[in-house]
């Protein structure tokens, strides 16, 4: 077999695709794929590095984020860098001026990513470069394995610049692209737009009618009914052009999930994303992802976050900014530093938004979203399948109590508004 694959100027604009959009490969397929182009390991992870190129710079979440996306050796020669293997296989540069280093692994997907796999890369991501004093702001690990040893993950947590990882399984499972349409001419197709259901449909005219008279409202849907989809919706005919959305989880693994669904299906002629995570393990199970896992690098910086809301915005966008409720301090101190309100917070799982405050102490992560002077914005959905109410009897003993300030309860109008929609599991399922 001969090897072959473009030149790297091939990736430097979109391919506007005519063919018909057919399903995305899994992992396994497009891997498989690699194998069959490129007869030698070498030439199959040079054939994947300008896969992810391609990847880059048509993929939804990221294309809104960067300009161009160029192997090193390229991008070293035209800032007069030595070219040589540094373990850094690509650079884009992003809309704000910054620079992403990224290595490209591709090993059989039993293979189990080593730290030594890595270390060149680590190590030359906090560099500086050339006689211009070049940094990378982040840097992301892509490999066709998701098996990783405990000391590659241990020497990704906490680094400077952050460093996320993201595995083959992920990005073909991204509804955004084709990846069937990738292989072997890498070309790109979008996949077709996801509708929404009629009971879909019900919700969201529901609580757009209730936006109309208040500013704050509940959408109560079962589980598996499309609450993020709905939400989604829900925000892109609350929220125009030059808007802001916060959409708050609580956990970073529901953060990831609804940032790349979000940017897969929108409707808006743009986006741009921020993700933010506290800088601590408060909060966090067992279950959760690391923040290294996230599907962009996520910021634990209010500055950073008030200057990325701050910046100019292309024609037809909104911003995005997708958080835990325990980096709810981030969005405020962003706020601080001059973020402007936003134009709705989208509240999932949003009975765990409820419980007590007590005077002597501070509000819990989880209820400081009811404050409008903690949390600036126009309209806020509450969004759960299983609202939490307190009985009366308990709401009077509590308030009995000198040290209770505030209790918290879905039957209270004045911090959830009143139900918009309700679907319940009966409904659901009939």
């Amino acid at each position: 077999m001969t090897d072959s694959y473009p030149s790297s100027s091939t990736f430097s604009s979109a391919n506007d695709a005519t063919r018909p959009v057919t399903p995305s490969l899994p992992a396994n397929q497009v891997h498989a794929e690699l194998r069959r182009l490129a007869a030698s390991s070498f030439t199959q992870g040079k054939l994947f590095e300008r896969v992810m190129i391609k990847y880059f710079l048509h993929a939804p979440l990221y294309r809104e984020k960067l300009n161009n996306v160029q192997l090193w050796e390229d991008w070293a020669h035209e800032h007069g860098i030595d070219g040589r293997d540094t373990g850094i296989d690509l650079v884009a540069d992003t809309h704000g001026g910054d620079y992403w280093a990224i290595q490209c692994k591709c090993y059989a997907d039993t293979h189990t990513l080593q730290k030594s796999n890595i270390d060149s890369f680590l190590s030359n991501t906090g560099k500086r470069w050339g006689d211009e004093q070049f940094t990378f702001s982040e840097a992301l690990i892509v490999s066709t394995t998701p098996r990783w040893s405990i000391h590659a993950e241990q020497a990704i947590t906490g680094r400077m610049p952050p460093c996320i990882r993201l595995d083959l399984t992920e990005l073909t499972d991204d509804a955004g692209v084709d990846w069937s349409a990738l292989l072997p001419d890498l070309g790109l197709e979008k996949t077709a737009p996801r509708q929404l259901r009629p009971h879909q449909q019900t919700a969201l005219d529901d609580v757009v009618a209730g936006f109309t008279g208040a500013d704050r409202g509940q959408l109560i849907m079962a589980c598996g009914a499309g609450k993020t989809y709905t939400a989604l919706r829900i925000a892109g005919r609350q929220v125009g052009a030059g808007g802001r959305v916060l959409f708050l989880a609580p956990s970073l693994s529901l953060v990831s999930q609804t940032l790349r669904e979000w940017a897969a299906h929108h409707h808006w002629d743009g986006i741009r994303t921020f993700a933010v995570c506290s800088d601590s393990k408060v909060g966090r199970t067992n279950e959760d992802i690391n923040a290294y896992d996230m599907a962009i690098p996520p910021t634990t910086d209010g500055q950073k976050l008030a200057d990325g809301l701050a910046s100019e915005l292309p024609t037809g966008h909104v911003q995005l900014v997708f958080a835990t409720y325990h980096s709810i301090g981030v969005v405020h101190d962003a706020q601080q530093q001059g973020a402007p309100a936003f134009d709705l917070v989208v509240c999932d799982e949003a009975h765990r938004t409820t419980g007590v405050d007590l005077k002597d102490r501070e509000a819990s992560y989880y209820t400081r979203v009811h404050d409008g002077e903690y949390l600036k914005a126009d309209k806020r959905l509450y969004m759960t399948a299983t609202p939490r109410i307190y009985q009366d009897s308990a709401k009077k003993s509590a308030r009995e109590k000198d040290q209770v300030a505030e209790i918290y309860s879905m039957d209270e109008a004045y911090n959830y508004g009143n139900p918009f929609h309700r679907l319940d599991f009966s409904d659901a399922v009939a």
